[in-house]
């Protein structure tokens, strides 16, 4: 995923609040945006270079396509993908200096964040980000904070 630090040092004081306010709720846009754009490629084919995930046996490799008919990256049985992939199982939480996305799981796929030693960490694989689209969620808060920016100044007059 990705993490966003800002520090307002200097400016208006009127504008800080206002800024701070923006930042909040373009962040969670940003995170929405991830959530609702970038997370699918994690389960698609040609994920698995795009992202650099951990290198699976050739044992695996075909027991998953004996069972399921494909091999698609971070997929199994395509419970955990369908899951995470739906927005009303994705919030986002956070304060002032600190906001995260979660996923509500149900108890049923919380084997998805359990890496046992000597596995491939599933959950990091899922939240890694090619540069692009790093520069891609940057631009993307950084236009929805301008927006509110101006839209909460429009409100206060």
């Amino acid at each position: 995923m990705f993490e966003l630090t800002l520090d307002i040092k200097r400016g208006p004081k009127q504008k800080a609040a206002t800024f701070k306010k923006a930042l909040k709720l373009a962040m969670r846009d940003g995170m929405k945006f991830w959530q609702q754009n970038i997370l699918k490629k994690h389960f698609k084919a040609g994920a698995n270079s795009r992202y650099k995930y951990a290198r699976r046996s050739q044992k695996y490799i075909e027991r998953k396509r004996k069972k399921h008919g494909v091999a698609i990256p971070l997929v199994n049985s395509g419970k955990a993908r369908d899951w995470f992939t739906q927005p009303s199982h994705f919030y986002v939480t956070g304060t002032q200096k600190k906001m995260a996305g979660k996923f509500a799981t149900p108890n049923s796929l919380r084997y998805f964040w359990m890496t046992p030693a000597g596995h491939p960490n599933k959950p990091k694989e899922m939240k890694s980000m090619h540069q692009s689209e790093n520069n891609k969620i940057a631009s993307f808060i950084k236009a929805r904070t301008m927006e509110y920016v101006a839209q909460l100044e429009k409100q206060r007059g």
